[in-house]
């Protein structure tokens, strides 16, 4: 395994968020039991800010009529591509000006994108196609950063090199906003844990995209001195592994339309 930081390498870049939207399988499947006695087999769902459309073939790969809704054309076009062997209807739009009809849908889902969104304006824009008593689920999918062996150790080794770095920012706990709107009830938290496995090298890379800021990726001289060595360190501490086995929670909230 390469020592240098992933900057130098030329495979393709792979940031953590990628396996961030790998939800659990479980935890779509609990979401679905949740929602089809009411509508059945044939519910209608919009996923908002879709992205690269994992969400939406998970749940059209479980029976959902699935409107994948994404403002980046880019994004879009990637999506499409990704689940051409789905029936997801891929349309441009954004969370607070959906381009669906008034009470059509049965369930509008968000993933971690939930936090960057206009989250008022979004819900309201959610219960304006939303059916009476339809659903709203919130999914985002952390790092197990205590019970991951792996990953903790990463974290005390970065934190050795980089003693002001700082951890991307978790998403919030979206029960207090929910339940303060006025337009859902019954919020319903539930977590289930799973694994990804991804190789080494793929993993420094993540590591790597998430030290850096933003602003500094394309460009080198923004690198602070220590992450050549921290990067060093990482790779010789994973140079007997090629693949790596990772663990993730993925967490759901789900609240039913007034």
């Amino acid at each position: 395994m390469s020592v240098s930081t992933p900057k130098q390498q030329t495979s393709v870049r792979t940031p953590i968020s990628k396996f961030q939207r790998c939800y659990a399988a479980a935890a779509v499947d609990r979401l679905i039991e949740m929602v089809r006695p009411q509508w059945g087999e044939a519910f209608k769902v919009a996923d908002v800010e879709a992205g690269s459309g994992r969400l939406a073939t998970m749940l059209s790969q479980r029976g959902a009529n699935c409107h994948a809704v994404e403002s980046d054309p880019q994004q879009r076009r990637t999506g499409h591509q990704a689940t051409l062997e789905w029936p997801v209807n891929w349309l441009a739009g954004t969370a607070t000006q959906l381009p669906l009809e008034s009470s059509s849908v049965d369930l509008v889902t968000y993933g971690a994108n939930f936090e960057r969104l206009n989250r008022p304006r979004a819900l309201q824009e959610a219960v304006r196609v939303l059916r009476p008593c339809g659903y709203i689920a919130i999914l985002n999918n952390d790092r197990d950063l205590l019970l991951d062996p792996i990953q903790s150790q990463s974290e005390k080794m970065i934190r050795y090199y980089l003693p002001e770095y700082q951890q991307p920012k978790r998403c919030s706990d979206p029960r207090p906003l929910l339940e303060a709107c006025g337009l859902f009830h019954e919020v319903v938290n539930f977590e289930i844990d799973h694994f990804i496995e991804l190789e080494a090298d793929v993993y420094l890379q993540s590591l790597y995209d998430q030290i850096m800021p933003t602003w500094a990726k394309d460009d080198r001289s923004t690198e602070p001195p220590e992450v050549l060595p921290l990067m060093s360190a990482l790779a010789w501490q994973f140079a007997s592994l090629r693949h790596l086995r990772l663990r993730f929670i993925t967490r759901v909230w789900v609240a039913r339309r007034n």
